[in-house]
């Protein structure tokens, strides 16, 4: 076990280590590939609340420029529900992992997760169906990317 510091960056750190390093080509890449992500869009929602009492312009860049990294990985999808003006987008992907609002596409090449699609519910309807207020795909290979963006992201803003 190691001494953590500044947990917050060095949370962020090993996670980008773990994305680099030990979860390409694993049985359970995709697993870990959310796990990572969900801890990566988690953390600076909690650290950095942003209220309408509170406006912190970096955590707002921070979070605007994520999502347009976002929006330039994610595949074109015909459901797709997507608002980069959304203050909420950023929560809706927590909201999408954290309560397994997700479905994967297999590949034809020997069933590998090729796609991933997050969704965030806005409501329960009527008959437990949901309507949704985010709805994208993006693949796993960009889903990474994606990742590793915001980790570096958070770290170049917040120290």
């Amino acid at each position: 076990m190691s001494e953590i510091r500044n947990f917050n960056k060095e949370f962020v750190e090993r996670t980008i280590d773990i994305l680099e390093k030990c979860s390409k080509n694993t049985e359970y890449e995709v697993t870990l590939l959310l796990n990572c992500l969900l801890a990566l869009v988690t953390l600076p929602i909690e650290r950095n609340k942003v209220s309408k009492d509170k406006v912190d312009t970096k955590t707002l860049q921070f979070r605007a420029d994520c999502i347009n990294e976002l929006d330039r990985l994610k595949n074109q999808y015909q459901d797709e529900i997507f608002n980069k003006e959304d203050k909420y987008t950023f929560n809706h992907i927590r909201n999408s992992i954290a309560h397994l609002h997700i479905e994967v596409e297999n590949s034809c090449y020997k069933g590998i997760i090729e796609n991933i699609i997050l969704r965030d519910a806005l409501t329960d309807k009527k008959f437990k169906r949901k309507e949704y207020n985010f709805d994208i795909s993006i693949s796993a290979n960009k889903l990474r990317d994606f990742s590793l963006y915001t980790a570096n992201e958070y770290i170049k803003c917040f120290f």
